[in-house]
This record gives C-alpha cells, structure tokens and sequence, in this order.
C-alpha cells in the first residue's frame, strides 16, 4: 500500500471513529432517494447545481468512500428537531474552479437553511452524520454538548468540521485539519 493511500486510509478511519457513515443498505446516494418536494426544490431553486457524487472524485478516494460507506452528496438525520432533515451536497463547475454548498431541508422542502453558504474548494467534500454528544475542536479548548445529530463536511486528506444546532442557531467546530 504506497504511502499516499494510506495517510487517506488512516484519515478516513479516524474520521469514522468520530462519525457514524450511512451504511449502504440504508441510503443509497442517488438524487432519487430524496423526498420528492426536495427533488424538486433542487431543480427549481438550484438548477445550476448538482449534487456531489461518488463519481466526482479522484479513483483513490472513490475507493475510500466505498470502503467507508460514506455517500458525498446527502445525508438525513434529526438535526434541529424530531422530524428527519437532509442535509444536500450540492456543487457547481465554473471556468475551471469547483464551488460548494451545504442546504438542509425538511421532507416537505418548505424549509431550506444553508449550512455551508457557497465556497471555492479545490477537493469535493463529502458530508457524513455525527452523534450526539460530547465534541471538542482539534486546535483549542472549545467544546460542544451537541444535543441533535449533526453534519460533517469532510475535505478528504484535509479537514473534518462539524455543524450542529444550539436551539438557536447552527454552530461549527473544526474537528480535525
């Protein structure tokens, strides 16, 4: 196993010891397994952008995300409330350069908060669903009683930083770097 692969291996790894993957039986990572109302959410306020797939990714990282079950484009979980949220990956290509955004929606869509407002990336991310729970950011004494599940936009081989809800607001800490 070269070095390269490893350190992308090991990240992963501890990543998922942090987080909880979707398991492959659960949720697949097509657009077509979202709710209706947010399929068509995606196609009329967001036509210009599609969601971040397994296929976007360099042949090393598919292999990563297969082996973590982690799907890149969308994640449900109780983020601020009982009721199941998506979390969506969404990106777009211009002139060369890769941007990202994270949208969470409720099941019916008449509810869309932006979680990660658009931004310039030069790796896709992949998002990932956190338990709750105690967590503490990597470079710092600030930690978060997290009480609903949370999101995790992860830059493969980079950064892992987590968004959750205070009853208020949505909050970050950055868990790894």
């Amino acid at each position: 196993m070269n070095r390269k692969y490893m350190k992308k291996w090991m990240f992963l790894s501890i990543s998922a010891t942090l987080l909880t993957p979707l398991a492959a039986s659960a949720q697949s990572c097509d657009t077509v397994d979202l709710p209706a109302p947010i399929q068509s959410a995606l196609h009329h306020s967001y036509a210009s952008w599609h969601l971040v797939t397994r296929d976007m990714f360099v042949p090393d990282d598919q292999k990563l995300l297969d082996s973590s079950k982690l799907c890149p484009g969308f994640v449900s979980g109780h983020f601020t409330s009982d009721r199941v949220e998506y979390a969506v990956n969404l990106a777009q290509e211009v002139h060369g350069k890769h941007f990202e955004q994270v949208i969470l929606f409720n099941a019916d869509a008449n509810q869309a908060t932006t979680i990660v407002a658009p931004v310039l990336s030069d790796k896709w991310s992949t998002l990932s669903k956190a338990k709750r729970g105690e967590y503490k950011e990597w470079d710092s004494e600030r930690r978060a009683h997290v009480k609903q599940d949370a999101i995790v936009f992860s830059v493969l081989e980079s950064s892992d930083e987590l968004f959750y809800w205070d009853g208020v607001k949505f909050r970050s800490l950055l868990l790894t770097n």
